[in-house]
């Protein structure tokens, strides 16, 4: 009596092509998911909070100046850093500027025109040309001279009359804004500056120092 029995070496043979179509299917898999992956993360892109974490945080210091480094007064109503890296301050009382190191000061002298017209200052901005612009209350306007470190003022003429402000001038006769308590400062395209007031909003033409 006769038997069949396979051959060793056949057996291995078959469990060789069994675990090579095994593997080839994991890597058809594998790469199946990994498109699969990509496109997900091609399609939904990182959340806002993904992208804040993924960011290294820096530490933020504060440096406090205060009248004992010099400030003329506490009560800050505006700030500007200028092109040459110079902080300027507005105060109750006075102009300050910063170098980093020291403060100096700028306030009115009745003595001299070229000061500012009034120690309040509210309003400061530096247009494209660099020139900085400050507005006072009850002060007007003035422009900053680096050269002489000193201001040229354009003010709004409202002296009285029998005890009452004279009456609004038309605009082509306009001498200056409807107040001298200044709140905003912009320029715009052209290079006019829109100056804001406690009376109403004016433009004003830094080349021919006209209102309007």
């Amino acid at each position: 009596m006769c038997s069949f029995r396979p051959s060793r070496t056949k057996t291995i043979t078959y469990q060789s092509a069994f675990f090579g179509i095994v593997a080839l299917c994991s890597v058809a898999l594998c790469s199946f998911q990994s498109v699969a992956t990509a496109r997900d993360n091609k399609a939904k892109p990182p959340s806002a909070s993904q992208v804040i974490s993924s960011v290294p945080r820096r530490e933020l210091w504060f440096e406090h100046l205060s009248l004992a480094e010099g400030l003329s007064q506490s009560s800050v109503y505006a700030m500007v850093q200028d092109k040459h890296g110079f902080l300027w301050i507005g105060t109750e009382d006075g102009l300050n500027r910063y170098d980093g190191y020291r403060f100096t000061h700028y306030r009115h002298d009745p003595t001299n025109p070229r000061t500012l017209p009034a120690n309040f200052v509210r309003v400061l901005y530096e247009d494209r040309e660099g020139t900085l612009w400050v507005g006072t209350e009850n002060g007007g306007l003035s422009a900053y001279d680096r050269k002489t470190e000193s201001f040229t003022n354009y003010q709004a003429d409202l002296a009285l009359k029998d005890g009452a402000n004279p009456p609004p001038k038309a605009d082509s006769e306009s001498e200056g804004p409807g107040s001298n308590f200044l709140r905003g400062i912009c320029e715009d395209a052209a290079g006019m500056l829109w100056i804001a007031t406690t009376n109403g909003l004016n433009t004003f033409n830094k080349r021919t120092g006209k209102w309007s």
